[in-house]
């Protein structure tokens, strides 16, 4: 009769596994959904319009769930790889940075409280109003960053003011045939010596691939210091460069 114990308990590993397994997921589900508006309530309390459209998605005005989704994946779940990232820049403190494409803070949120120099500035552009106030009410606690709002052709910013200039996860999003104009305004906006980081995703299907960045760069004035292949939060294939611009 052992015997048939020992069948018996080994016919039930693979169901008592499976079950685990399901019981595993579904309390990992529970976690991110209950996570999820807990991390994103703030902004019901926000005075956001819902667009009125038919795309998946409008970087200029996101709907509500759209935002939330963005703030959550990159703001929390991705959030670690942002962190590094910006780390990587080994600021002083008092550098003058500009956040080009802001969105929700994803990388703002770790920038802000390393320029806490004198002389130090994070300088916030996005051409959504839902971003500039996703990202004020997400950034309130650092009440010196400086909000831009609009078209960064048509504001008026000081020329040759930032040491540093990060794109992130935007340009692959601007209409290419805007996008050297954009990048030549950018160009002027930084000192002599000053750096411009990017980072976009290399997908053919919606990204950027290594030549066009470099071209983009060239074409503006912009010295090539590094630009490589790489991964972000081990998943996204993403290509990242440095550029300087000559003093």
């Amino acid at each position: 009769m052992i015997w048939m114990k020992y069948i018996l308990l080994a016919s039930l590993q693979p169901v008592l596994f499976l079950w685990s397994l399901i019981f595993i997921i579904v309390i990992s589900l529970v976690f991110l959904y209950v996570r999820f508006h807990q991390y994103t309530r703030f902004m019901d309390s926000l005075d956001i319009k819902e667009p009125l459209r038919n795309k998946n998605w409008d970087i200029t005005n996101p709907t509500r769930l759209e935002s939330k989704l963005n703030i959550f994946t990159t703001c929390y779940l991705i959030s670690a790889s942002y962190k590094k990232y910006i780390d990587g820049m080994h600021l002083a403190g008092y550098e003058k940075v500009l956040d080009f494409g802001s969105g929700p803070g994803s990388a703002a949120q770790f920038l802000a409280p390393k320029l806490n120099s004198p002389g130090g500035q994070l300088t916030c552009l996005d051409i959504s109003p839902t971003w500039i106030k996703v990202i004020k009410a997400r950034l309130s606690d650092h009440p010196d960053i400086q909000y831009k709002l609009g078209d960064i052709r048509k504001l008026e910013l000081d020329k040759e003011f930032f040491d540093l200039i990060l794109i992130h996860f935007v340009l692959h999003d601007i209409d290419p045939g805007i996008r050297q104009e954009i990048i030549h305004r950018i160009s002027g906006l930084l000192k002599g010596g000053g750096r411009l980081y990017i980072r976009e995703p290399r997908s053919n299907l919606h990204g950027m691939q290594a030549t066009e960045i470099r071209n983009l760069m060239q074409q503006a004035g912009l010295q090539e210091e590094r630009l490589k292949a790489s991964r972000m939060a081990v998943l996204i294939p993403v290509n990242e460069g440095i550029f300087t611009k000559k003093s």
